[in-house]
């Protein structure tokens, strides 16, 4: 509820009829309409609210749907009562099959009584419209929406809708359409891949606040947005919109280095997110003075003993209330605050718009002063919802942007993102335009203590499975699966050896990822089973939490409730688009004849404090004397085997010192720091060290200054140091030796990864459910022994 009920809706005894309602198949609503007056209050908002959707609801011929509209709009609905239509609130059309290929379609559509068309007269025949979508319908001009025409014998004021889903339909004007009194109250607008740019509606100020001063929303997917076109649009909507998606465009990294440098500064003015008071759990986030143009500011994770694990007793735990003004400064502003994580994030979804705009299919619409009320309408201050998923950005860019925000963004999309490394590494038989997509080193970006608010993210697989996606022309799409698992991955895990888990964020919800290949030779299977037992832990430790508490007891959070993985790539047979694994047959699954899944040792995370693990970083500059830092050390040998032992080539033959000075000019100050070049002897402990010593002799790796992450200090960096990621990055790709194509067999032998996560579930949930029949009628703990995930777990298979 988006307000507090009156006195008379708190006291009075809610309508049989209204409870029950839900429980009516939609069929019998015109009967129950006719019972008396109050059935007719209750049945007819629910038969008339969504018509389109009660119509495909019914059995009906799909190649009338196009004739029955133009009956139902042109001549039907004229006829009712000004009281039932204005109990008429979406306008649906993408339920209905509107092909032009039916004969006689287009004339049916635009048969004119009076010369109106279908949409001319819906704002006349329909005033209380609030959703019209028109998703994917190329026969109806959108445009011919803002010039309304009045049908005689109707009334001529009627409410502009608050929502308009145009996703691949058709425009003659955009313009025409933005400038008109139809879209001033417009809170929800998508546009997405329709003819045309944005360029004119930006300069010339159409697509701007003042001509739509409520919306709160806006999708331009596919629209061919440029760097400076996406920028203008930033800029014009400033602080109005709190939800953004520019997915699937011509953007490069400017447009994240605008949004960092530009938008990011006004919102860190009016938050208070990243504080100490949650050090204990999450440590704590420390500004630097310094920086440079390429890294941004410096900044440094300063751990606590548990943040660091992530093993806090209290890592479950919902945030207290937060008090945001004082009671006696009724002038404050009040400011983005952190959410207690458990509240979900609002969805921008144009399905749950539609349900909060109208309610659930069977429950009465909500009143409109009620539901203007509601956050959606509401100025955040910031985009909090940004989707940037299919442009041309490197994960240094999206690196660089997480790091600067604030932390206030609740919904993040970003699955494809490049990788930097000297292309000259590669073998010959690759192609020069060989790529890596993906997010390695960057799991700590998606901790509390840096994305404090983040409830929802859909992101690149390798964030879980350290195994990036080589894209290389001419190569089987099956070989580039094998050499990212069984090639690249071991040189990513060597490099950022921590991999995202549930526990680095108990406040994240929702989880997607993308890009996953559809075959396997074992690694990515083994580390996607991994992930899901970590899922199921976290689960048994926040059910362990619950118990023994009372009403004062603090509330847990949700933990990881939703789980999708997009798998492309080759499919040797039709796969459906969407498999439920809830709803798998577990003793038939559990019957296959498979190896035992294996769990990686090597993740870089247990569940209590290592003995080796880092310490808390220092609050000051390492100092470069000082002999305590985590490095590593030589066995004991004299000084002069040292020096033969040591590194010949630059810097190490001009230098004995371990730090070489670098000076940045950032935000007009000049600074200097240390960084950390290794000691120029190799050792056996640190494979990660070694490589990026060997890096360094590239003089064009000795750029990227930046303070060492928590994974490359799991690598071997010392704690609160800085480093040449430049020279760190490069060592994703081996020597060209080691780099071949695989054998026939190798091939051959890889597993399809649906079927094998299929067999998973089912051996799990038998396991569950052996448990269950043992423990009789007391209830079965989460997680171990069977450890099967209880949340939603969603696989999207993409053919081709």
């Amino acid at each position: 509820m988006c307000s507090l009920p009156s006195y008379a809706q708190a006291t009075s005894r809610p309508d049989w009829r209204s409870v029950v309602a839900q429980y009516v198949v939609t069929s019998d609503y015109p009967s129950l309409c006719l019972v008396d007056k109050r059935s007719w209050d209750i049945f007819a908002p629910l038969l008339w609210k969504d018509p389109l959707r009660i119509y495909c609801s019914l059995p009906h011929d799909v190649a009338n749907d196009y004739q029955w509209l133009a009956q139902f709009v042109l001549r039907h609905a004229r006829a009712l009562r000004s009281a039932t239509r204005s109990l008429v609130q979406c306008m649906d059309f993408r339920l209905l099959h509107l092909d032009l290929g039916y004969p006689g379609v287009w004339e049916a559509c635009h048969s004119t009584e009076g010369g109106n068309d279908i949409l001319n007269v819906l704002p006349s025949v329909f005033p209380r419209l609030r959703c019209i979508l028109v998703d994917g319908v190329r026969s109806l001009d959108i445009s011919t929406l803002s010039h309304p025409v009045r049908v005689e014998g109707l009334a001529a004021h009627s409410r502009p809708p608050w929502m308009l889903s145009a996703r691949n339909g058709q425009i003659s004007s955009l313009s025409t359409l933005l400038t008109s009194k139809f879209a001033s109250d417009l809170v929800y607008l998508d546009i997405s891949y329709l003819p045309g740019s944005l360029k004119y509606e930006l300069e010339h100020a159409i697509l701007h606040p003042r001509q739509l001063p409520n919306l709160r929303m806006l999708k331009v997917q596919g629209r061919e947005l440029t760097d400076d076109i996406a920028i203008q649009l930033v800029n014009a909507f400033d602080t109005h919109l709190w939800s953004l998606d520019v997915n699937n465009n011509r953007l490069t990294d400017l447009f994240l280095e605008h949004i960092t440098m530009n938008t990011w500064p006004h919102v860190a003015r009016i938050t208070r997110l990243r504080t100490d008071t949650h050090f204990d759990v999450e440590g704590t986030y420390v500004l630097q003075e310094g920086g440079n143009e390429l890294y941004g500011q410096y900044a440094w994770i300063h751990e606590s003993p548990h943040s660091e694990t992530f093993n806090h007793p209290r890592r479950h735990l919902m945030d207290p209330p937060l008090y945001t003004q004082a009671a006696d400064n009724h002038t404050q502003m009040v400011i983005m605050s952190r959410h207690n994580g458990r509240e979900r994030a609002r969805s921008d979804s144009v399905e749950e718009i539609k349900q909060i705009l109208l309610g659930s299919s069977d429950a009465l619409p909500p009143d409109a002063e009620e539901v203007i009320h509601d956050e959606i309408f509401t100025i955040q201050g910031a985009i909090t919802h940004l989707h940037v998923d299919g442009n041309a950005f490197s994960a240094r860019a999206v690196h660089k942007m997480l790091r600067e925000s604030p932390g206030h963004l609740k919904v993040f999309e970003c699955s494809s993102a490049r990788l930097s490394f000297p292309a000259e590494r590669l073998p010959p038989w690759l192609p020069k335009t060989t790529s890596l997509v993906g997010f390695l080193g960057g799991t700590h970006l998606f901790r509390p203590v840096i994305s404090v608010n983040l409830q929802v993210l859909r992101i690149h697989h390798s964030l879980v499975t350290n195994i990036p996606t080589v894209q290389a022309n001419n190569i089987p799409l099956k070989e580039c699966f094998w050499l990212a698992e069984t090639i690249f991955e071991k040189r990513a895990s060597m490099a950022y050896p921590q991999v995202f888990m549930p526990d680095m964020n108990p406040r994240l919800y929702s989880l997607t990822l993308t890009d996953i290949p559809r075959y396997s030779s074992g690694i990515l299977v083994e580390k996607l089973v991994s992930f899901l037992k970590l899922a199921s832990m976290q689960e048994r430790a926040i059910q362990d939490a619950n118990v023994g508490s009372h009403h004062r007891s603090p509330t847990t959070l949700r933990g990881l409730r939703h789980l999708r993985l997009e798998v492309g790539g080759e499919v040797q047979s039709k796969s459906p688009d969407v498999l439920d694994f809830d709803d798998i047959d577990a003793d038939k699954l559990a019957s296959l004849e498979s190896t035992d899944f294996s769990f990686f040792a090597e993740s870089g995370w247990t569940p209590t404090p290592s003995a080796t693990s880092s310490k808390s970083r220092p609050s000051s500059t390492p100092n470069p004397n000082d002999k305590s830092t985590n490095r590593p050390q030589p066995s004991e040998t004299s000084s002069s085997d040292l020096l033969l032992r040591r590194l010949s080539h630059f810097p190490y033959c001009t230098t004995q010192a371990d730090y070489l000075p670098y000076t940045s000019t950032y935000n007009c100050l000049t600074n200097t720091v240390p960084v950390w070049i290794g000691t120029g002897i190799p050792s056996s402990s640190h494979p990660a060290v070694n490589a990026y010593m060997h890096s360094l002799c590239n003089p064009a790796l000795h750029d990227l200054v930046g303070p060492a992450s928590p994974a490359q200090i799991a690598a071997g960096a010392p704690t609160g140091s800085y480093l040449f990621h430049a020279a760190w990055d490069a060592m994703l790709v081996p020597p060209p030796e080691e780099i071949r194509r695989p054998t026939a067999e190798e091939l051959a032998g890889m597993r399809d990864v649906v079927e094998a996560l299929k067999e998973y579930r089912g051996k799990t949930k038998a396991k569950k459910e052996e448990v269950r029949k043992e423990a009789g009628k007391g209830n079965v703990p989460l997680g171990e022994p069977h450890y099967h995930w209880c949340g939603k777990l969603e696989v999207s298979c993409l053919n081709g």
